[in-house]
C-alpha cells in the first residue's frame, strides 16, 4: 500500500519559473501542492516531519512521470486525470484519495497534515 502525491508539475524550468512567481505574487499557484509543502526552495518542516512519521509507505511523483506510469489505470477506473491530487495504491488498484478541489482549498501545511490524518484512520480501519 502506498499514498501518492502527484504535483501539477513538471520537472522543467518553466514550471519552476512558475512556480516561484506565483509564489512571490501571491497569485493562486499552479501547484498549491507545491505551494502548501514548500517554502521557495525548501520542503516544509512540518511536512517533512510529518512524512517521517507516516505510517504508511509514500512517492512523488511529477505528472508527466506519474502519467506515464499510471494513466491507463486511471481511464480504465474512470478517475477525472487533474492535478495536484493524492492517491492511494492498494493491491496494484489507483484510487482518489484528495483531488485537486480538496487540495486548492487548504490554507496551509496544517490542514494537509489534518486531512492526511483523516484518510490514513479510514484507509487502516
Amino acid at each position: 500500500m502506498k499514498i501518492l502525491f502527484v504535483y501539477n508539475a513538471d520537472i522543467n524550468l518553466k514550471s519552476l519559473v512558475d512556480e516561484v512567481a506565483g509564489m512571490i505574487s501571491k497569485k493562486a499557484p499552479p501547484c498549491s501542492l507545491c505551494d502548501i509543502t514548500y517554502s521557495v526552495v525548501y520542503q516544509k518542516s512540518a511536512w517533512k516531519d510529518y512524512l517521517k512519521k507516516m505510517p504508511i509507505k509514500h512517492e512523488f511523483y511529477y505528472r508527466k512521470s506519474f502519467l506515464k506510469q499510471f494513466q491507463e489505470q486511471l481511464k480504465e477506473q474512470g478517475i477525472p486525470i487533474v492535478f495536484p491530487s493524492v492517491f492511494l495504491l492498494n493491491n496494484n488498484k489507483i484510487s482518489l484519495l484528495i483531488n485537486d478541489i480538496q487540495l486548492n482549498n487548504l490554507k496551509d501545511v496544517y490542514e494537509l497534515i489534518d486531512l492526511m490524518e483523516e484518510k490514513i484512520q479510514i484507509i487502516q480501519g
